[in-house]
């Protein structure tokens, strides 16, 4: 397990070779993008070059790639659409993370962090990263995971099956590789898909935004389940009445309690009146002329277009 703080320790206590670091300084700049003071070059360079330094210099240009991409973060938040990687700018990212795999071509979680969010920005550039990493990692499961999960989100349902199959086939790849081919192939991309691929992306993401992103998704899914649910209560209180409640806790108090407990034990919340709560505990919105549901303006569950 690479500890940055350690490569920075080694690093300013090797120095490299003056050579070297005169010839990395050279570079500076040369790919500056706008107010990025970040600069790249060609890592099958920096390798040669490293003087069998190569893993370390790949660790100082992941911590680079990781503060990039963090710095673009605290940039972009709350001026454009947080989690749409395309409104960030990410112009350095794929040099950097190429860089950092070419010095280190066993450098799984590069690869992976780069088959997460390359694929935002550009899904084929994405694609054909994440099969480089599996040509220099072929027993690594989690880079078919992430490759299948690409297929899968890009409607390239046969393929993902492939991938979770060719993924699920290696020694030591947990058993629900395999049940995820089978049910992508046989379900595509229906909620329940959706839902078991991002607890699974949740459990094994390498960083901590892979982690949010998956959560987010998640409780998105739980709040159209939701809202589904309610609105098939809905449907029925109209047409036993003619007519819609005229709150959300007075339809949630019409139910049996038996129902409500199975409302709760399935994630549903609700305050002290019976007002159901989105999972980020926002209450449902709620029309009552029209029976209709919906989030609530406020609220920060994420609307995704697609998953």
């Amino acid at each position: 397990m690479r500890t940055w703080l350690w490569t920075s320790l080694l690093l300013a206590s090797l120095g490299l070779s003056f050579p070297l670091q005169r010839w990395m300084d050279a570079q500076r700049g040369q790919a500056a993008v706008v107010e990025d003071s970040l600069y790249v070059s060609s890592g099958k360079t920096l390798r040669r070059m490293s003087l069998g330094f190569d893993a370390l210099l790949a660790d100082v240009y992941w911590l680079r790639t990781i503060q990039y991409f963090g710095g673009r973060m605290q940039l972009v938040r709350g001026r454009v659409n947080f989690l749409n990687v395309k409104d960030w700018h990410l112009d350095l990212l794929e040099p950097l993370l190429t860089i950092t795999t070419e010095l280190d071509p066993n450098y799984v979680q590069a690869w992976r962090f780069g088959g997460t969010f390359l694929t935002d920005l550009d899904p084929e550039r994405g694609i054909a990263f994440v099969r480089r990493g599996i040509e220099n990692n072929p027993d690594e499961w989690r880079l078919y995971q992430d490759l299948a999960y690409i297929y899968w989100k890009h409607g390239r349902y046969q393929e993902a099956s492939e991938t979770y199959g060719r993924g699920g086939a290696i020694r030591g790849a947990p058993a629900w590789m395999k049940t995820l081919q089978a049910v992508v192939l046989l379900k595509g991309g229906d909620r329940e898909t959706a839902r078991e691929i991002f607890r699974r992306m949740y459990a094994e993401g390498d960083d901590d935004y892979t982690k949010k992103l998956s959560l987010a998704r998640l409780r998105s899914l739980q709040a159209e389940d939701e809202m589904a649910l309610l609105g098939r209560l809905l449907s029925a209180w109209r047409e036993r009445s003619g007519s819609c409640p005229q709150s959300l806790p007075a339809l949630i108090k019409s139910t049996s309690p038996q129902l409500r407990n199975q409302m709760a034990q399935g994630g549903m919340q609700f305050d002290d009146n019976y007002l159901p709560l989105d999972p980020e505990g926002f209450p449902y919105a709620y029309n009552p002329s029209t029976c209709a549901i919906a989030l609530a303006d406020k609220s920060t569950i994420v609307r995704w277009n697609s998953y």
